[in-house]
């Protein structure tokens, strides 16, 4: 190569800037990515466009490569924040939507304990049992005496009273009031905000941790 013919072959501008740009987008996080892919494109184009008049094609390419790299790298992150954000948003919503199951559930246990107990006074003359373990025969799975909410293991029927998640008030008796609280799940076990209660008709109600107490109470 002679030296006129030296002095004809230039290096492509925008070969160096694609690599200036891609090497800075390792550093600003992909804001200068795009251009240094861009850059990089048009550069490896006139390049072969010019018959040999132009260089920097390494240049230029090494450029693409790292705008590109950094870009992917940084959508992904971007996507994932995106992903965490929605995440952190239904969470709470799934979690919400859990625990009205959860008291759903619970309100059928304390139903089916109401039912069990009218039978349990038919039979001991419309008197009602003063503890769960005299339910024996009327309720024996041992689920239905923990409340969904929580995270108690039912445990032997024989001693039922000692691990149930349930409060009976004793000494209730098919006379007495039918507003009468029989059976309640604490608001423990619903993370404070209310708890399930059965009164003697066999009704059962959620009542918010403002007016439980009260209703408890009031029994």
């Amino acid at each position: 190569m002679t030296e006129e013919t030296a002095k004809k072959i230039e290096t492509c501008g925008l070969a160096i800037a694609s690599l200036v740009l891609g090497l800075a987008s390792l550093v600003a996080c992909a804001f200068t990515g795009i251009p240094a892919i861009i850059c990089g494109h048009v550069a490896v184009a006139k390049i072969k466009r010019s018959n040999g008049t132009l260089a920097g094609n390494g240049m230029a390419v090494t450029g693409l490569i790292m705008g590109y790299l950094v870009t992917l790298l940084s959508g992904a992150l971007f996507l994932l924040a995106i992903l965490g954000m929605l995440a952190g948003m239904t969470l709470p919503a799934i979690s919400s939507a859990r625990e009205r199951a959860r008291r759903t559930s619970c309100m059928s246990h304390l139903s089916q304990m109401g039912k069990a107990m009218k039978m349990y006074s038919m039979d001991h003359e419309e008197q009602f049992p003063t503890k769960f373990s005299q339910l024996k025969g009327y309720i024996n799975n041992p689920k239905l005496y923990i409340c969904p909410s929580s995270k108690v293991q039912p445990g032997s029927m024989s001693n039922v009273d000692s691990w149930t998640t349930y409060t009976l008030v004793p000494g209730l008796k098919e006379s007495d009031s039918v507003t009468a609280v029989h059976v309640y799940c604490d608001p423990a076990n619903h993370q404070g905000r209310g708890g399930n209660i059965l009164f003697l008709d066999s009704s059962v109600t959620w009542e918010d941790a403002a007016t439980f107490q009260q209703t408890i109470n009031d029994n």
